[in-house]
This record gives C-alpha cells, structure tokens and sequence, in this order.
C-alpha cells in the first residue's frame, strides 16, 4: 500500500455509496411496492384475470360458491355492462368474505365491472386470487 489515505478514502466512498443505495432501495420498497401491492382500501392491487365465453364454466363443470354464470346475451355482443366471476382468495382478500358481493362493481383496467359470483375455494379452474370476465366492449 503505496497510498494508504488513497485507499482508506476510496474504501470510504464505495461504503457510503453502497450503504445509500440500499437505504434508497429499501424505502422504494416499502413505500412504493409493498403499499401497493397490499390492494388494502383504494390502493390498487395487481389481479390476473382471463376473458371467457359464457359456457366456459358450465363445459368444465364447475359450480359457484356464490351467484351465478354467465348468461348466453352477456357472452353474445359486448356490452356497456361486463361481468365478472371472482376467485375465493381475491373474494376473501378484497370484500372480507362479504356474502353480498355479487352485484358489487370493481374497476379493472378503468373499466368497471359488476361482480357476478365467486369460485370455489379448491377450483383448478380459477385460481384463488384471478378474475373471469365476459362482456367486453
């Protein structure tokens, strides 16, 4: 070590350097991707959701927990009232669990959407957490 304040001052910076990033890593973190993705209160929330025919539940055979499927006029033409079949999960995350979701509306995508019926718990079909939809315009 020819320079030793040269290299204590270069050991310094990359310590301070590393130690800020971190620090500013950590707050974005917390304050913009865990706020966000928590989807308590009006804080959006990231859900998957897949556009359906309006038999694709009835084919598979699968039942609803609460409400109802889809009717056939609501699958034939896109309409200005699009529905959707929430997943238990996003039901229980979302709405507490609440029986009388059905008939309540949830804006995906700043398109608004009247909640039709949840999926059973254990489905294969609609995981706990997605969204069916039908009806777009």
């Amino acid at each position: 070590m020819k320079r030793p304040i040269f290299t204590a001052i270069a050991i310094l910076c990359l310590a301070l350097g590393i130690g800020a990033n971190s620090t500013i890593f950590t707050w974005v973190n917390v304050i913009l991707m865990q706020g966000m993705s928590r989807g308590t209160g009006d804080q959006p929330e990231r859900i998957y959701g897949m556009v359906v025919s309006g038999n694709y539940f009835e084919v598979l055979g699968v039942q609803a927990l609460l409400g109802r499927g889809f009717l056939s006029e609501e699958d034939k033409t896109p309409g200005p009232h699009p529905v959707a079949v929430i997943g238990y999960g996003l039901w229980q995350r979302r709405f507490g669990g609440a029986p009388d979701v059905t008939g309540q509306t949830a804006t995906l995508n700043n398109q608004r959407f009247t909640i039709i019926s949840v999926n059973l718990r254990r489905s294969r079909v609609l995981r706990p957490g997605w969204l069916s939809i039908s009806g777009l315009r």
